[in-house]
């Protein structure tokens, strides 16, 4: 009777790690098949995702050694301009600014562009190249409020660039006010 009782104790123990197994492989498959990127990144339509977020562009290589780059002079400040957060650097040469009621988040670089041009932001965890539109003044780029691009952007270690094709690469500050307009913007009702 006592190796029966062991007998069935034993095969207890391994359906208990059978089940165990399959879901442990259920969830590695799982996990396997989740796309890290939003939609709008993978050149992908959905309907969760804003319209007029800007493309990113592929292919695009990084500056070496930028990390060891001085920062360029100046300063932010934050603001609220017709309801919209906001983040000067350096009297405009580069601003981040809030759209709530559109949900995007607008990169800006002072120079000028009549056709999209590549525009590539350095952080030292994550860095990625956008088609930027120019404007009179300055060129464009929307991001998604909930992009991890802008957490890497706020708590870098530093600085992190900004490479427009055609001009200078700037290397600004990581200063507060960067994570303000990006909670601002995240977090508005």
């Amino acid at each position: 009777m006592r190796k029966r009782h062991r007998f069935i104790m034993i095969s207890r123990q391994l359906r208990y790690g059978f089940v165990i197994l399959i879901v442990a492989t259920i969830a590695v498959v799982a996990a396997a098949n989740i796309t890290f990127a939003p939609a709008f990144f993978l050149g992908e339509s959905s309907s969760d995702t804003p319209a007029d977020v800007s493309h990113e562009a592929t292919g695009v290589a990084t500056p070496d050694g930028w990390t060891e780059a001085p920062a360029t002079p100046g300063d932010w400040v934050w603001s609220v301009k017709d309801d919209r957060s906001q983040a000067n650097f350096r009297n405009g040469l580069f601003f981040l600014s809030c759209d709530k009621l559109g949900e995007v988040i607008t990169l800006s670089r002072r120079g000028t562009s009549t056709e999209p041009v590549v525009v590539t932001v350095l952080t030292e965890h994550e860095s990625r190249s956008y088609f930027g539109m120019g404007t009179k003044t300055t060129i464009d780029v929307k991001i998604d409020p909930q992009d991890s691009l802008l957490d890497a952007m706020a708590f870098a270690r530093g600085t992190f660039g900004i490479h427009v094709a055609g001009l200078e690469t700037i290397y600004v500050p990581s200063w507060p006010e960067v994570t303000r307009v990006i909670e601002d913007c995240r977090y508005s009702s």
